[in-house]
């Protein structure tokens, strides 16, 4: 790189490889530690589900990562969809 200017083939084929990676992996149920809540990333935002380990977030988790992969089929584009509600 001189001057400022990118490699243009190379950027573009590791976004490509990027949004292909990203797409395959399943968003971790995580916890928040100073709240205690779980949550899952979606589009760079956590959603919030509720108690960490408690059933009705594991519920949430579920639902929301399955429309999560039912929108990725077919989509090269990691993000989630404005639609999305914990």
């Amino acid at each position: 790189v001189r001057g400022g200017q990118r490699d243009v083939p190379t950027y573009r084929l590791l976004t490509v490889w990027w949004n292909f990676a990203m797409a395959q992996k399943t968003p971790k149920y995580s916890l928040h530690k100073a709240s205690g809540q779980a949550f899952v990333y979606l589009d760079r935002k956590p959603k919030y589900l509720g108690k960490y380990r408690s059933p009705n977030s594991w519920q949430k988790y579920h639902r929301i990562v399955g429309q999560w992969k039912q929108v990725e089929v077919g989509s090269t584009d990691a993000s989630c969809p404005a639609g999305f509600d914990a």
